[in-house]
């Protein structure tokens, strides 16, 4: 069995209106049977969240090989926030918080969670949905971000396998999650790999962006960006 990959990312029609970028990022890194994936919601309070949100991706996605062999959680967190603090110089790391969502593909059927801040990772293993719960636990619209953070507690991060046809992960910003109901993540996960399991590389990114774009919530405002990977 191969993998399945696809990721969008759009503006949010308030940001639109406001004149601001989109404050989300999102990216994909295969590398023979290895890859990762990674979505980042910069904080909307925060002048430099773009930045911030862009870099946490590009950290995540250069971070491959270094989670093949570690096993230490820990450690890897802490290598992945450091990195992300060198880069951000000299901006000030506070000025451009943003939200860490990874899944690392290690090699066989090994995937590896983590998530920092709000957001959203769903995974099917052995085709029983799963939500992966943050231990993010601020108050009001606080929320554990790059940038703010300073606990190992702050993140979560698991070991799973993903072995089957139709088995994935889907790592949401908040504003796609906040907008499908708990009970629904069961079908969510399903609609996404029947719409895409057939589809090539652009044809399922071009999909996703359509989907992003035509947002069925009334009022929705907020930037939304989204990666997908499946056992196909």
């Amino acid at each position: 069995m191969r993998w399945l990959f696809s990721r969008a990312s759009v503006i949010g029609p308030a940001h639109v209106l406001s004149g601001l970028p989109n404050q989300d990022s999102v990216g994909i890194r295969t590398c023979r049977q290895y890859w990762a994936a990674s979505v980042s919601d910069g904080l909307g309070s925060k002048p430099f969240s773009d930045v911030g949100s862009k870099l946490a991706v590009k950290v995540v996605l250069n971070s491959l090989h270094d989670t093949i062999d570690s096993n230490d959680h820990h450690k890897f967190v802490t290598h992945l926030y450091n990195e992300w603090l060198k880069q951000i110089s000299p901006l000030k790391a506070t000025d451009a918080a943003a939200t860490c969502l990874a899944a690392f593909g290690r090699g066989g059927d090994c995937v590896r969670l983590v998530q920092l801040g709000d957001g959203a990772i769903l995974y099917r293993s052995r085709g029983v949905t799963s939500l992966f719960t943050s231990s993010d636990n601020k108050f009001g619209n606080e929320t554990s971000a790059l940038g703010s953070s300073r606990r190992f507690s702050d993140w979560s991060i698991i070991d799973i396998e993903i072995p089957e046809k139709g088995d994935g992960i889907i790592l949401m910003t908040d504003g796609i999650s906040e907008d499908i109901e708990p009970e629904d993540f069961p079908e969510f996960m399903q609609s996404m790999y029947e719409s895409l399991r057939r589809k090539s590389t652009r044809a399922r990114n071009s999909w996703l962006k359509r989907e992003l774009k035509a947002w069925p919530t009334p009022g929705h405002s907020d930037d939304k960006s989204i990666a997908v990977v499946f056992r196909n």
